[in-house]
């Protein structure tokens, strides 16, 4: 497996329950991240981490430049020649993506000599997580003839080209062309995918899942709304704090997840009437966050996202009972709907996030169904056995 960061940093979180089942349908599972932050996460005891992605150079290898610059060209004329969008992007940065393909050449043959001598037989798996630097070593090995397949994973970042600079997804084609399957994590980005015409047959749907963690507390009197996103410009958690200032009543907020706006959202977080209490708790533990969402009772989710892919915080959510505020973006559809909480257009004003929560706070009877409605929705897509244990199946039979 190849990740972008994980066991390291606080993200790829649904990789620890990945894990989890891989670990029980597998002997033994090599993982390779390909940066290294603080913070390293536990992993099952047949998990072996190979850093050696971690500390690669940012300068081209002379040799290796010599070597595959026909090949790099190869790549790059085909993306300029077949990219879907994005081929004037390309041809104008071809400096810049001939860099990383020949960097890429070197990394190839630096992977597949830390596992050459290891995986012998034919039962071996290869999984990229991300259609990243991974992904395109992985489709150089297997090009070349020393990988029989792989499959990977798209997500947000990695599928919707207006999430990348020059609105291009770099290399994708190259990679569809290798690899045996692509799962996407939902039917919304797989519908996107296909609909590029890149080897469309490779394309399918794949939900991840959540373990199951019980029930939200019982109502106590108070109300609390709760959010859970990296503090990002595209999460748009100021129109949470813009709809909170319409409450005429208290309720208390806290959000969980860091970032770039957190100073600028904080100031205007400063700027909510006195009877709102609000925090921003930072990144926490998952266990402590499943801890947040049983100790107390939480009235409902808000997210006002502008872009996803299939946001798993939703559903893990709505695995405890809570009805979920949210923008129809994205694979956000497959999650919520008007029977689990509510869906909103992706241009909401804040005034009508703020009557959606006075409505859900006052509306107790209404309040109990969502919650009904959310946990059983969770039961029947979102389950972690059921959904991972599908999986492997899937990646025993294309990776």
């Amino acid at each position: 497996m190849i990740t972008q960061k994980y066991p390291f940093g606080y993200g790829e979180v649904y990789l620890d329950r990945e894990l989890q089942y891989f670990s029980e349908a597998f002997d033994e599972i090599l993982l390779y991240p390909l940066r290294k932050v603080a913070n390293e996460r536990p992993v099952p005891s047949n998990v072996q981490i190979n850093e050696l992605f971690c500390s690669r150079s940012n300068k081209v290898n002379k040799g290796y430049a010599i070597k595959k610059l026909f090949a790099a060209n190869k790549i790059l004329s085909n993306e300029i020649k077949f990219a879907a969008r994005g081929n004037e992007y390309v041809k104008k940065n071809k400096k810049e993506f001939l860099a990383q393909v020949l960097m890429a050449y070197e990394l190839a043959d630096t992977f597949y000599d830390s596992f050459k001598e290891k995986i012998r037989d034919t039962s071996a798996k290869f999984y990229s997580v991300w259609l990243d630097e991974g992904a395109l070593i992985m489709s150089m090995l297997k090009n070349d003839g020393r990988l029989d397949s792989f499959v990977l994973r798209l997500h947000g970042y990695d599928l919707y080209d207006s999430r990348r600079e020059g609105g291009y997804m770099p290399f994708r084609v190259y990679c569809f062309n290798q690899v045996s399957k692509v799962f996407v994590v939902s039917k919304n980005g797989a519908e996107y995918t296909r609909g590029l015409n890149i080897c469309p047959e490779k394309v399918m749907a794949n939900y991840s899942g959540l373990h199951d963690h019980g029930l939200t507390a019982e109502f106590d009197g108070v109300i609390r709304v709760i959010s859970c996103s990296n503090l990002l410009q595209l999460k748009r958690i100021h129109l949470i704090i813009k709809a909170l200032k319409e409450i005429d009543f208290p309720i208390i907020w806290k959000h969980f997840g860091d970032g770039e706006q957190r100073t600028e959202l904080t100031r205007l977080a400063k700027e909510l009437p006195d009877h709102i209490k609000w925090s921003f708790e930072g990144h926490v533990s998952h266990d402590n966050l499943m801890k947040v969402y049983t100790d107390e009772h939480w009235t409902c989710f808000l997210h006002m996202s502008e872009s996803e892919g299939l946001p798993l915080a939703l559903a893990e959510a709505m695995s405890f009972g809570i009805p979920v505020i949210a923008c129809d973006v994205g694979g956000v559809s497959e999650i919520v709907s008007e029977k689990e909480g509510y869906l909103l257009p992706k241009m909401v004003e804040p005034e009508n996030v703020s009557s959606i929560i006075k409505e859900i706070s006052t509306d107790h009877m209404l309040q109990k169904q969502l919650s009904i409605n959310a946990r059983e929705k969770y039961l029947k897509h979102f389950n972690a056995q059921k959904n991972y244990s599908s999986f492997v199946q899937l990646l025993r039979e294309f990776g």
